[in-house]
């Protein structure tokens, strides 16, 4: 069978038996029992399948079981849809400090898997991985990161732009929380608190 691409290619499975005749035909996906569907058409007796056209759902293993009163008997294909990419997406901080160690990760579902490239602010890098990395970021770091997800064979290409600012040592340190300040002022004014009464108990005693 030819290269198959989603949304372009049709496929037609027939299942026939070498010796005898086959009084039941059943069909299968992945182990799973279906009939006729949108795009599925069968043959009157079952023994042929047409899907028309072809979307990434088809993938996977297809089995046909052939009946009659003395055995049964089963042949499986497994179909391979070519798609995608689809929906390329970078995973990964958009503000770090400076010095800090950044890694950008694309992905993009595709079969076959894409091939990926990088621009920095519009232009193209060395960088021809899922995974961009800085070891230590500096301010030039700061910009826009462009992942393209292509497959080479469908021909087609997703990306997906990420933006990345680098700033100061210390600038995205997070302050106390309101909840925290509240916590120490009230421990402060408990233990206060203890602290004059234990005062006035001493100073009752003195004679």
């Amino acid at each position: 069978m030819s290269v198959l691409i989603a949304g372009n290619s049709s496929a037609n499975l027939t299942c026939r038996a070498d010796s005898g005749q086959a009084q039941s035909v059943r069909w299968k996906q992945d182990r799973a029992a279906f009939g006729t569907g949108a795009r599925r058409f069968f043959s009157p007796d079952m023994s042929s399948m047409l899907i028309s056209p072809l979307q990434k759902e088809d993938n996977g293993e297809f089995t046909c079981m052939l009946t009659n009163p003395i055995n049964t008997d089963s042949a499986s294909y497994r179909m391979v849809v070519n798609y995608g990419p689809e929906a390329a997406r970078v995973i990964g901080e958009s503000a770090v400090e400076v010095e800090t160690k950044v890694v950008l990760t694309c992905s993009a579902d595709s079969v076959p898997p894409a091939n990926f490239t990088w621009k920095f602010n519009g232009t193209k890098t060395d960088v021809k991985t899922a995974q961009y990395q800085i070891e230590a970021a500096r301010y030039k770091n700061s910009g826009m990161y462009m992942c393209e997800a292509h497959n080479t064979v469908t021909g087609k290409t997703s990306t997906h732009t990420h933006t990345l600012s680098v700033k100061e040592e210390g600038a995205l340190d997070e302050g106390l929380s309101d909840g925290a300040i509240a916590g120490i002022v009230i421990a402060v004014l408990i233990a206060l608190g203890a602290a004059i009464a234990l005062l006035f108990f001493c100073r009752q005693k003195v004679p």
